[in-house]
């Protein structure tokens, strides 16, 4: 038999933008929203891009993200 692991999927709700709102420059994150990047797309844990900055320390990108 196959383990369950094996056969489902992963589950990925962390968008780029969520990345970028933890690690990217300002630049970059306003590229994603020009482009259509979704900033109230929530992660595995109901956490939108905007919640990243503070975990980050990003908080010159909050203004783009709320």
């Amino acid at each position: 038999t196959t383990d369950l692991f094996m056969t489902s999927p992963p589950v990925v709700t962390e968008s780029a933008l969520h990345f970028a709102a933890a690690y990217a420059s300002q630049e970059f994150v306003e590229l994603l929203l020009a482009n259509g990047a979704n900033k109230r797309l929530k992660d595995h844990s109901g956490q939108m891009p905007a919640n990243w900055t503070g975990r980050y320390h990003k908080n010159d990108l909050l203004d783009l993200l709320r």
